[in-house]
């Protein structure tokens, strides 16, 4: 299982940068505690709530088992296509980087 099939299942979700993304932990009552979500070269996914909930209660509460933080063999890495690299990013302080491909 890859880390889009989670991200499906989240709230909020906003790409934080490359292979990183942030959405709402659904275990919260409120919506500002965020969760972590990161995803490695080999596949294997990452999920940390700010707050403090353990990994396998988030995906028990998306309807996940803690099989889903590890990839499915044969997993390749890809490189990130080229809509990424002529995308502009936000800095979490609201200040604009210019495109990879600028850099």
């Amino acid at each position: 299982m890859s880390s889009s099939e989670i991200l499906a299942e989240l709230k909020g979700v906003r790409e934080r940068s490359y292979g990183e993304w942030t959405s709402f932990c659904p275990l919260c009552a409120v919506r500002k505690h965020r969760l972590l979500i990161r995803e490695d070269a080999a596949g294997q996914t990452d999920i940390h709530c700010f707050r403090g909930h353990e990994d396998w209660e988030i995906l028990q509460a998306i309807g996940k088992t803690r099989r889903a933080l590890w990839p499915r063999p044969p997993h390749k890495y890809h490189a990130p296509d080229q809509e990424w690299w002529d995308r502009a990013r936000l800095f979490a302080n609201g200040k604009r980087l210019p495109p990879m491909s600028e850099q």
